[in-house]
Order: structure tokens, then sequence, then C-alpha cells
């Protein structure tokens, strides 16, 4: 789950109601207060990105090569079957690599190529978090040699369920603290608002 706190600032203005004069009321600003409140809401993970790594080695430089592209595209070709119903799914191929890979001979400080090896990464995507072990599982079968990477987020979901409630908070705290003091609350001069993701909840702060 993750958590997105929303920090809402709020600063009221204070006004001290005057004596009345027949029927005339007037309300004065006397100042100021401010307070801070938060409210959290928990949402579950809507995105899971993921890394796949195909690694392929050989004595020859460029079979290493031709059989890693033949492994990746049926990796990829594997995923987008995986992920043909998901609209919001991505997948991308970053950091080909290939790399000689050396052994010490016989004579000092000397080494040869023993063989080389290609290594080329897959970035997945996908807005069905449920299927995410099943990418994995197909993309093994499919002769993915690594793993990695496998993070979780949310993408904006429009709730202001936690906004809602730090704003209220925010509001009934003002006016609290205004009401101790023999004072009451005439109007707000600014609102600040906050929003972001924590761990496993999504939490708003919000200051009045």
């Amino acid at each position: 789950m993750k958590k997105i706190l929303c920090t809402l600032g709020i600063i009221g203005l204070l006004g001290l109601v005057a004596p009345a004069k027949a029927i005339t009321v007037v309300e004065k600003p006397m100042g100021y207060i401010t307070v801070l409140t938060s409210a959290s809401e928990s949402v579950a993970p809507n995105l899971a990105n993921l890394t796949f790594t195909v690694e392929t080695t050989d004595v020859n430089s460029q079979r290493a090569s031709e059989r890693n592209a033949q492994f990746t595209k049926k990796v990829i070709n594997g995923l987008k079957e995986d992920l043909k119903t998901d609209s919001k799914s991505e997948i991308k191929t970053k950091n080909y690599d290939l790399r000689p890979n050396y052994v010490k001979t016989d004579k000092e400080d000397e080494q040869k190529i023993l063989n080389y090896t290609v290594t080329n990464t897959i970035s997945v995507k996908t807005s069905n978090v449920d299927n995410v072990g099943q990418l994995i599982t197909n993309a093994i079968n499919n002769n993915v040699t690594k793993v990695g990477n496998v993070t979780y987020s949310v993408e904006e979901t429009g709730s202001d369920v936690a906004l809602n409630e730090a704003l209220t908070k925010a509001r009934k705290m003002a006016e609290f603290t205004a009401n101790k003091m023999g004072k009451k609350i005439v109007g707000i001069k600014s609102i600040h608002v906050n929003s972001y993701q924590q761990n496993s909840n999504r939490a708003v702060y919000a200051s009045l």
C-alpha cells in the first residue's frame, strides 16, 4: 500500500465583533491565526515497474550477440502477449552491453580472451499489478537470466479523502483556537496544501 500525505496550511483571519449600535454590527480584523494539520489515506499501488536481463556467452562475439537478440525478441514477444490487455503498459530495451571475458595465461601478467558476454536489459511498466508474478514466471521460461528492480507506485487516483479530512481538521482547529481567545474566524487569508506518497499510504498535509 502507498501512503499519500497531505499537508494543508490555512491562515485564518480573526475578527472582533464590536458593540451593536441600533441594528448595525461591525467586524474589525484583529489579526491572524495559523494552524497545520495532516491526514492520510491508504491507496493500493496501481503501477508496477520491473526489469529483465537477457545474458548470453559465446567464444564468438557475433554469435553471442545473435543469440542474445533471438532470446530478447522471444522475451519481448512473450511480454507483449501477457500485456496485450493493458493499455498503460510499456516495454523498452536499455543498457545493451558486450564485454570480453579474460583468463590468465601461463605467462606472467598476460591475459587472453576466453569468451564474450552480451547483456540486454528490458524495462517493463504495467498497471496490472496482480499479474507481476506471472510476468516474471513467463519471462524466466523465455530465457531471462535475471529479474531486478521490481517497484510499485501509485498513479494519481483523483481521491480527495485525505484532502477533505485535512481541511476539516484545519478549519475546526482554527475555530477552536479563536473561540478560546474570545474571537471568531471571519475569513481565510491563505491555504497551503502538500501531498505525497509515503511507503504504504497516501498522506496529505494542510495548513490554514
